[in-house]
């Protein structure tokens, strides 16, 4: 049975919702055809055609906008296009981050990543930015990767750009990849996350977005959660922050080109 999405903002123009864990935003040449998919969920949940605007990672959960016509999408296709919609997500990485930054590692593709036959050079790659602040560390009495004790940061992520899987690629390149990544994350962190907290969840969720509505010229902020699964191991891990002194913390290394 499908399960109802919860609806975050509507007008007239545009609605946005809530993506669960796991669900794709819509069908593409691999999809199964028993696979849940949030556009035609949504579809049918309020009984009128909705049109994609935007994705988020089928682990990643949070705020995805939909137009309720070709016309009103195709606006806010544009409002993404020129950055003028603020994104923000919240994740937990491993390590300790400094109290804010940004990363300007330029990210190839998916298409180059993927055309093994295609010989890479500096051009292919793509500007990336994105900036960090850290809202809380831990530190907890664990061993992971031969280190004891464990470090994690929870933080707040905002994409000045829209690259593929960015925020989880750039936080693997400074070496604080993303807990419950299987893709780009650290497979013995994750196996923490798996014994520790009972989750093989991501924990990354797109938790605010704001613009200026293209028809009504007035400041829309619609605010999410975060899901779940990310709550209960922020739970967990609540009894382990800690304060700590941002001089003390190396460098981070930015500006590097990531495969």
């Amino acid at each position: 049975m499908n399960s109802r999405i919860e609806i975050l903002f509507r007008d007239e123009h545009f609605i946005a919702v809530d993506k669960p864990v796991g669900m794709i935003v819509h069908r593409g040449p691999n999809t199964d055809k028993s696979q849940q998919v949030l556009l035609q969920t949504l579809r049918d949940q309020i009984g009128q055609h909705v049109f994609p605007v935007h994705r988020l990672d089928q682990p990643t959960s949070g705020i995805v906008l939909f137009g309720l016509s070709a016309t009103a999408a195709a606006t806010l296709v544009d409002l993404f296009t020129n950055h003028q919609i603020c994104k923000y997500y919240q994740t937990i990485a491993r390590g300790w981050l400094h109290p804010k930054g940004c990363l300007r590692n330029p990210l190839l593709p998916l298409r180059a990543r993927i055309d093994f036959e295609e010989s890479l050079n500096k051009n292919d790659y793509q500007e990336a930015i994105t900036r960090f602040i850290t809202i809380r560390w831990f530190e907890g009495p664990w061993k992971i990767d031969g280190f004891l004790p464990a470090r994690f940061s929870l933080i707040e992520a905002s994409p000045q750009t829209g690259r593929w899987h960015q925020i989880r690629r750039h936080l693997k390149h400074i070496a604080h990849p993303i807990l419950g990544d299987y893709r780009h994350g650290d497979p013995r962190c994750n196996a923490w996350l798996e014994s520790k907290c009972q989750t093989d969840t991501m924990m990354l969720s797109a938790v605010y977005l704001k613009f200026t509505h293209p028809f009504t010229k007035q400041i829309v902020e619609i605010r999410g959660h975060r899901h779940q699964a990310f709550d209960d191991v922020v739970n967990f891990l609540s009894p382990f922050s800690v304060s700590i002194d941002p001089s003390k913390l190396p460098p981070q290394p930015i500006g590097q080109l990531v495969s």
